[in-house]
């Protein structure tokens, strides 16, 4: 599943910092009450929309995999017989690890990558536009 997913989440949050920014760019320069400005409102909360599904579901599952290994040592595996007991321990010894999908091994993928990628969003929106304006005045 990692090697299928992983290049398609880089791909995802690469291409959404760069879509967010460009219509942020675009909307900007056109009146507020205009159609233009609409659809450009429509389509960056569509888009954002669709980098924040992969990341939350991300999040989740992560903290989901957090919650395994509690779980099966909140069961009742201490009347279980030997074998299950030293089952049991190392399913939780593996299950202490939480699964995180990642984008290449670059970053991982969850909340924290839809924050960075909306603030490198504005952040590449913010000097586009100054160069716009700079360019405008000469």
């Amino acid at each position: 599943m990692r090697w299928v997913l992983s290049p398609v989440l880089l791909g995802e949050s690469l291409v959404m910092t760069v879509v967010l920014c460009m219509i942020t760019l675009h909307a900007t320069s056109v009146p507020v009450k205009s159609v233009a400005f609409v659809s450009y409102l429509t389509f960056y909360l569509i888009e954002m929309g669709q980098l924040l599904l992969y990341c939350w579901f991300c999040s989740d599952i992560k903290d989901k995999s957090e919650e395994v290994s509690s779980a099966v040592y909140a069961s009742d595996w201490i009347s279980a017989d030997p074998p299950m007991k030293h089952n049991l321990s190392i399913f939780m010894m593996r299950a202490a690890s939480p699964v995180k999908l990642d984008a290449m091994g670059f970053v991982n993928v969850d909340l924290d990558l839809f924050t960075s990628v909306m603030q490198a969003s504005y952040s590449f929106f913010t000097v586009l536009s100054q160069m716009k304006d700079s360019e405008g005045e000469k």
